[in-house]
């Protein structure tokens, strides 16, 4: 057998896969169209549309474009729709269509599953909860859906982290993807907001927001807080590029400068508190990561530090103050959030505090497993500490009273390994591009958990995706430096 028929055989193969793949997703997608048509209700026409788009989410073969796709649905859980007990995002939707595009790959041998820092605590965590839910939880069935729940969840992570590892060439392609989208994101949010101000509703302002008459943007989320925390993971990624040895970096200043104002205002009109902690964290961190005045002070950050300054007293916070002030009716109302940043003695923050204080009281029934997941009822919270928004809201506290001293440390190790993986990694990183990227993503990684205090974030699908793609990075990294370049084989061999 010669070179040409070798080539005709993996074409021919190639086609049948193709094939094979059209079948069985035009089959799925018949009945997916069918199943939306039955639950919602919907005319045939709607019913068709959405045949053709799921035919075109399973033409989507290829592990990586599931990713692309997951990634986008991961910022639109604003949308959702309630169906009696079931609520589905569109994150939970493309979950199921890419991963049966991996598993399709996977039986051919074309990917695979990779062990990660991790998958153990992870595990540890969604095993902890049923064990807990089924011994204690006072509502075993509300309990049963969050657990099964928080594993669609942790699915997009394992999706995620072995399509990228799969993919390791390019990884560096994925973070500028992350980037491209996160600005766009947030363009989106201020237009939002900027024609709510004008009186035309185009969706992205929190209900919260519209409920007080207040823009609080939200963008593709279905709340502030969760694009405050997006702003500053954002902010966290790009700023990163500021701090080469060289002076450099990897995108034009201007488009820096431009991009970090756009968040730093989105950040802001988020009016969400705990993102300000994080992003104030991680300045500090930048500053003693430059190392001044050799690196803080070059002339691509000092520019950037002016115009961001002077944006800052000029533009955002004027505009915004006068925005809240005259919507609210109360003067000076953005600058008197900023003077309560830390104030938990009062308004939403008291609030707060008294129901993490409530489950920890209920903690102490079931210190090492908790009490199950999401089984903190709402009512009874209202009635016993008269709480405004009787929701736990840290996800510490919540893995606390849910699963214990075991999922809490789980959880904990969620939130810090990567980082510190992710740092580790960037000592080893062969360009000073790839060595900003995992500086930017761990510091976003901070943001996150810190925001995530105060906004169950991890009962969605973003920050699970993220952390696949900042663990995914700093492995790929890691193993790179353990493998000689070509010049070095080359002056090997001479």
């Amino acid at each position: 057998m010669n070179l040409t028929d070798i080539n005709n055989t993996g074409r021919d193969k190639d086609r049948l896969d193709s094939r094979l793949f059209a079948v069985f997703g035009l089959m799925a997608a018949i009945v997916s169209g069918a199943i939306i048509a039955e639950l919602q209700n919907v005319s045939l026409l709607l019913a068709i549309l959405a045949i053709l788009g799921s035919v075109l989410l399973f033409y989507a073969r290829k592990p990586f474009s599931g990713f692309i796709i997951l990634y986008i649905a991961t910022q639109l859980s604003g949308y959702r729709y309630d169906y009696g007990i079931l609520t589905l995002r569109s994150d939970q939707l493309a979950l199921i269509v890419v991963l049966i595009g991996w598993c399709f790959s996977f039986l051919r041998g074309k990917s695979r599953i990779y062990s990660t820092i991790l998958n153990i605590p992870i595990a540890i965590l969604l095993i902890t909860g049923v064990i807990s839910s089924y011994l204690f939880s006072p509502m075993k069935f509300q309990s049963y859906q969050s657990v099964f729940l928080q594993f669609v969840y942790i699915l997009i992570y394992f999706f995620t982290v072995n399509v990228l590892l799969d993919n390791r060439k390019k990884i560096d392609w994925v973070v500028k993807f992350v980037m491209v989208v996160g600005v766009l994101h947030i363009v989106y949010a201020i237009v939002a907001q900027l024609f709510f101000l004008s009186g035309v509703y185009i969706g992205g302002i929190s209900p919260s927001g519209r409920r007080v008459n207040r823009p609080l943007t939200s963008g593709f989320f279905q709340e502030s807080d969760l694009l405050g925390a997006y702003a500053g993971m954002m902010i966290a990624i790009f700023a990163a590029h500021l701090f080469k040895k060289d002076g450099t970096g990897v995108f034009n200043l201007r488009v820096l400068i431009i991009a970090m104002m756009l968040f730093i205002y989105a950040a802001i009109s988020s009016f969400a508190r705990a993102p300000w902690i994080g992003i104030i964290l991680i300045i500090i961190f930048y500053v003693f990561y430059a190392k001044p005045p050799k690196t803080l002070f070059n002339p691509r950050t000092v520019t950037f530090l002016i115009s961001a300054a002077l944006a800052f007293l000029v533009i955002i916070f004027p505009v915004l103050n006068f925005a809240y002030s005259e919507f609210s009716g109360k003067e000076n109302m953005l600058w008197s959030r900023f003077q309560e940043i830390l104030n938990f003695e009062s308004g939403s923050g008291a609030g707060r505090v008294k129901v993490q204080e409530y489950a920890l009281y209920k903690w102490e029934k079931h210190p090492v497993i908790g009490n199950g997941v999401l089984s903190l009822p709402r009512e009874e919270v209202a009635e016993q500490v008269a709480a405004p928004s009787p929701w736990l809201y840290s996800s510490v506290i919540q893995s606390l009273h849910d699963t214990g001293l075991v999922g809490a440390a789980c959880m904990l190790w969620i939130h810090i390994a990567p980082v510190i993986y992710a740092l580790y990694a960037s000592r080893k990183a062969r360009t000073a591009e790839r060595r900003a990227y995992l500086v930017g993503l761990s510091m976003g990684a901070v943001v996150m958990g810190v925001s995530s205090q105060s906004s169950s974030f991890f009962m969605l699908g973003f920050p699970w995706i993220y952390t696949a793609i900042l663990v995914a990075i700093a492995k790929i990294t890691l193993q790179e430096a353990e493998t000689p370049r070509n010049d070095q084989l080359v002056l090997k061999h001479v």
